[in-house]
């Protein structure tokens, strides 16, 4: 009946109060030690399948540059001795991104595939067409 009670997990109200306060306390003891059983079995078996994706998906991994203090290091842009200032850095980028956008324009200025609309429109191959928009933002 023990087995039974364990498998199941439940007792019949009337069969428990038949039982007396040690009995109770062994049966208790015995359903918890079965509920631990069991939860390492299904934590076990989890890590089990979790190894196998894990191998069969990728073996790439991230290993964090760590600094003195044994923290992950980190770099504020534009904080760091010889840096650039923040500012400059985003102005630079905005040049480069404005330069970007006018050598494209320049290169797909002979045909009628480019337009100047809120959606761009590029069209290669005469399949279809694909909209892109392409906005600079400048820094006040």
């Amino acid at each position: 009946m023990l087995q039974q009670v364990l498998q199941d997990m439940y007792i019949d109200p009337a069969v428990l109060e038949q039982l007396n306060e040690e009995q109770k306390q062994i049966l208790f003891l015995k359903m918890r030690q079965e509920q631990v059983r069991r939860w390492k079995e299904r934590e076990e078996k989890a890590e089990r399948e979790e190894k196998t994706i894990n191998k069969t998906e990728s073996t790439k991994r991230v290993d964090w540059l760590l600094g003195k203090d044994g923290y992950v290091w980190v770099w504020v842009m534009g904080e760091a001795r010889g840096d650039k200032p923040y500012e400059q850095i985003c102005s630079e980028t905005s040049a480069e991104a404005r330069k970007c956008t006018e050598s494209q324009r320049d290169l797909f200025s002979d045909s009628d595939t480019w337009n100047t609309d809120e959606h761009e429109q590029f069209n290669p191959n005469g399949k279809g067409k694909v909209y892109a928009t392409c906005k600079v933002f400048e820094d006040d």
